[in-house]
């Protein structure tokens, strides 16, 4: 199947975390759903709101560290009791970005599963998008394994964690090294087999492995000895291998530190504006006003919203006057228009991203 256009220049993004969109639609069929068997109603209603792309977070397989470590995680536990206080520790199944296997997880009906799906959203014009995690992956992926070469290793020889440079680790994860050619060829290959089973990708954290920003990072950890350091940008070598094989498919950008541009200029279609959400959220209408000065290029590759998944819900945020003047903002201005599941209900929780 080919990735599908969209129809028009600013498209509307609707973003789904998986595991709650399942639960949702299985507690209303009184039945266990799963992608193959998502009612067509729930489809009929993305289209009837002019959705363009379908973002699925959170679709792929995880591993039991991953969960061992959700479980254990004391500040895990007390959000686990903040929303969902009688959650047990079956509730508990890993963060959705510690990947294990770029698989379906059987939990949702597996690949043939997420075919079926995406073949009755294409039916109704709208793309599917994907994650792709390239900074690590979970501490228990096959990589780890197979390809230990690949990862940063610490003293005791175990992958470190991945990290963030101004964040702690995340201590559910292996921290890939791509300052290596075969890293980046590994990668590459796992992004080109996401990318036969949809239209685009979400690449979380993309401004990590931009050369620079990588090698800052892990500066006092030298790549392997004897081991082929790669050159260049690894986007745009990644980006052009997908195209070669599917020229129309979307790349999204998670980014900061105002490096939204740059990913740009290597391929990226759009880019997070987390500049935008913060001045809508918290600052000033001048200061909205002056971040909308920038480039027409720029802007129209920006996506805009007011919610996702790793910030509080708009509603528990704003009063609903100036939430409604958000909502206009971010959805008439140029770029890519991002909704939120639950957003246009005015939900007040935050999911946990470490729940079932």
């Amino acid at each position: 199947m080919s990735s599908l256009v969209p129809a028009h220049q600013h498209p509307l993004l609707y973003a789904i975390f998986v595991r709650v969109w399942l639960h949702e639609l299985s507690r209303a069929a009184k039945a266990r759903v799963t992608l193959a068997s998502v009612p067509d109603a729930a489809l009929d209603r993305l289209a009837a709101l002019g959705v363009d792309y379908v973002y699925l977070m959170g679709v792929w397989t995880l591993g039991q560290e991953g969960q061992r470590l959700s479980l254990a995680h004391p500040d895990l536990r007390a959000e686990y009791d903040r929303v969902l206080p009688d959650w047990t520790e079956a509730d508990v199944v890993g963060s959705p970005f510690a990947v294990a296997r770029y698989e379906v997880s059987p939990a949702f009906g597996g690949d043939a599963a997420l075919a079926d799906l995406r073949r009755r959203l294409a039916a109704r014009g709208i793309g599917l998008i994907l994650d792709y995690v390239p900074n690590h992956v979970a501490r228990d992926h096959h990589w780890v394994k197979e390809k230990p070469e690949c990862f940063i290793h610490g003293d005791d020889g175990a992958p470190l964690s991945g990290r963030d440079p101004y964040i702690p680790p995340w201590p559910d994860t292996a921290q890939l090294d791509y300052r290596l050619a075969a890293t980046r060829a590994a990668s590459t290959e796992a992004l080109r087999s996401v990318a036969s089973r949809c239209d685009g990708v979400r690449c979380d954290m993309a401004m990590l492995v931009l050369d620079d920003v990588f090698r800052h990072t892990w500066s006092k950890r030298p790549p392997a000895a004897r081991k082929a350091e790669a050159t260049g940008e690894f986007w745009a070598e990644a980006i052009d291998a997908v195209r070669r094989d599917h020229p129309s498919f979307v790349f999204i950008g998670e980014a900061f530190w105002d490096l939204e541009w740059r990913l740009q200029m290597l391929g990226f279609d759009y880019t997070f504006d987390k500049s935008l959400y913060d001045r809508l959220s918290h600052a000033s209408a001048s200061s909205v006003r002056g971040h909308l000065a920038a480039t027409p290029d720029y802007q129209r590759r920006s996506v805009r919203f007011i919610e996702h998944h790793d910030e509080p819900r708009i509603a528990a945020v704003l009063p609903p006057d100036r939430r409604r003047a958000a909502e206009f903002i971010a959805t008439t201005v140029p770029g890519m228009r991002f909704i939120h599941h639950g957003q246009l209900e005015g939900r007040t929780v935050r999911a946990s991203l470490h729940l079932a």
